[in-house]
């Protein structure tokens, strides 16, 4: 059974709707502490049936109360429409200083990806720079490689006789 969001309209504060922002754009969830006046005003926001009969209950009784939100219940509420999708434009104008610091962070990281991407192709060239030259070594030194074959005098013991492989010249 698919849970029903009834829209109640709350009055909630600046940090409230970063709260509740936050656990939306994160996938957590949140709780908020409501006085009795923030129980009654502007911004909606989907409540189930047991929280929206709470808030009625705590009004009458002249009361404030915590209201806790599910990942999923933000999820919802940010496709119903009301306040929660303008808060995610919240920080873009109370946190000018905040998004400009991760647009710095963002263009950061892509420079230190680059640098880590130039430093791998530096680090590939010399590789094959030290092979080459590791192999034209090998090859002024005459051999023209290595060969496995059969021993034919002694062995390691009297046992094997000569049975095992060794490496030598090629004959």
């Amino acid at each position: 059974m698919k849970t029903k969001y009834i829209s109640h309209g709350l009055s909630l504060t600046e940090g409230q709707k970063v709260t509740l922002a936050n656990a939306a754009r994160n996938g957590t969830g949140a709780t908020i502490r409501l006085t009795n006046g923030q129980l009654r005003g502007e911004d909606n926001l989907g409540l189930t049936k047991g929280q929206a009969n709470r808030v009625v209950k705590n009004l009458d009784q002249g009361r404030g109360m915590e209201l806790r939100f599910t990942k999923t219940q933000l999820k919802k509420m940010t496709k119903m429409g009301g306040i929660l999708p303008l808060l995610a434009l919240l920080p873009l104008l109370f946190g000018g200083l905040g998004a400009a610091g991760a647009a710095a962070g963002g263009a950061a990281g892509i420079a230190k990806a680059v640098q880590a991407k130039q430093a791998a192709s530096a680090a590939q060239a010399e590789q094959e720079r030290h092979n080459r030259e590791v192999e034209a070594e090998l090859k002024k030194a005459g051999g023209k490689g290595l060969y496995l074959g059969r021993q034919t005098t002694g062995g390691c013991c009297p046992v094997c006789r000569g049975s095992g492989l060794y490496l030598g010249k090629k004959n």
